[in-house]
């Protein structure tokens, strides 16, 4: 990330979830960029790869990530299907 180095967030972890894509990794680019030792989870394991190497080509080096394989879901359990008065 252009401009934006520093030791504001330094001697702190970040944990961001939904961090490959979209606002969350914008946001653990520019924690990582502050300092911060950063962790990345989500749901799309290349996603998270480039991510990853997209923060440690800024010349980040203490960033990791985790994928987080959830259970699919066809339906809402029985409980939450019924309308509830």
């Amino acid at each position: 990330m252009r401009g934006v180095t520093g030791a504001r967030f330094q001697e702190r972890v970040a944990v961001v979830t939904g961090g490959g894509k979209g606002i969350g990794r914008a946001v653990a680019s520019r924690l990582a960029c502050g300092g911060a030792k950063v962790v990345i989870s989500g749901r799309d394991e290349a996603a998270l790869q480039s991510a990853c190497a997209g923060i440690r080509s800024a010349g980040v080096s203490h960033a990791s990530h985790t994928f987080v394989k959830l259970p699919t879901v066809s339906a809402p359990p029985t409980s939450y299907s019924k309308r509830v008065s």
